[in-house]
Formats: C-alpha cells, sequence, structure tokens
C-alpha cells in the first residue's frame, strides 16, 4: 500500500480544517439602528467592552489558528492521529458578530454625534 496518497488526504482535510486568521473574519452585519436611542455616554461604554471583547476572542482565535498549525505540523511529520486535533472549534463566528457589533455601534457613535472617548481608540477591525 502506497502511503503517500493517505497523507495527502489527511494534509487536505487537516488544511480545510485549520482555524481562519483573525483577519480573515468578516464582520457579521448588525443595524446600527439597534443603538439608536442609546445615548453617547452609554455607546462609549458599550465600545470600550466590545473592544475589549474583541481584543479578546481575537486573541483565542489566534492561539487555536497557532495551535492548528502545530498540530497539522506534528500530524504530518511525525504522528498522523495529532491532526485530529484539529477537531477542536474555534472563535470565528464570535469573532464575527463581535466585529459587526464593533462596526454597528462606531456607525451608531458617529450618527449620533459623539465625540472622542472609546471611538478614537477602536481601531481597525481586520
Amino acid at each position: 500500500m502506497n502511503i503517500r496518497p493517505v497523507i495527502a488526504a489527511l494534509a487536505l482535510t487537516a488544511v480545510a480544517a485549520c482555524a481562519k486568521a483573525p483577519e480573515q473574519i468578516a464582520a457579521s452585519y448588525v443595524s446600527p439602528t439597534k443603538y439608536a436611542g442609546v445615548s453617547c455616554t452609554e455607546l462609549d461604554a458599550a465600545l470600550t467592552a466590545n473592544s475589549e471583547r474583541l481584543a479578546a476572542v481575537t486573541k483565542e482565535q489566534q492561539d487555536a489558528r497557532t495551535r492548528d498549525q502545530v498540530a497539522m505540523g506534528v500530524g504530518l511529520v511525525l504522528f498522523a492521529p495529532a491532526i485530529l486535533a484539529l477537531a477542536i472549534p474555534d472563535s470565528s463566528d464570535e469573532l464575527a458578530t463581535l466585529k459587526g457589533e464593533q462596526v454597528a455601534l462606531q456607525d451608531a457613535y458617529a450618527a449620533r454625534g459623539c465625540a472622542g472617548g472609546a471611538l478614537a481608540q477602536a481601531g481597525d477591525l481586520s
């Protein structure tokens, strides 16, 4: 039996199962009208909280990606069952939602005419 096709199939499966890089995850749409009646102070607090959670989940997603890359390398080079570690879920859905919330909060913040605060510190979502 030739082992190369088996290794190739495992490699393709593993690549498909790898966690995406945080910057490759698009924001889910969240309507800024959700925040239509919210004051600038409340928007500022929501932006700060969302930014903190977004940073934490971005790190979790990057850690999942790194873990998957290591498992793939070990699996392909030394021990094929290590590829099974790629089945551990990542944070991509939560990250997409948080990115969408951030965009909606920023849009509401700008539409309301709020200035400074968390919006100035919110940063890029990629």
